[in-house]
């Protein structure tokens, strides 16, 4: 028998927290943060209003918000 390790799907709200953080971090707007997870300058806000977001969509904004977590990380221990 394989167990198969099980994987939790992120909710809209721990990605929007996710993205909320990323804003402080980054010191950036929320549409220029939509932009860079979304390729979307609006998608961030229309998401706020409860617009509704595919599981591909969701996962593609995460894997996206990774690097872009990675990325922060990285410029902030040069910069130390």
């Amino acid at each position: 028998m394989v167990r198969v390790p099980i994987i939790r799907a992120m909710t809209k709200a721990e990605l929007l927290r996710r993205i909320d953080a990323y804003i402080k971090k980054a010191g950036c707007t929320e549409s220029t943060a939509s932009l860079r997870v979304f390729n979307d300058g609006k998608r961030l806000k229309q998401l706020r209003k409860k617009s509704r977001l595919w599981p591909e969509t969701m996962q593609a904004a995460s894997d996206q918000l990774d690097k872009l977590e990675a990325d922060l990380s990285k410029n902030s221990t040069e910069a130390a």
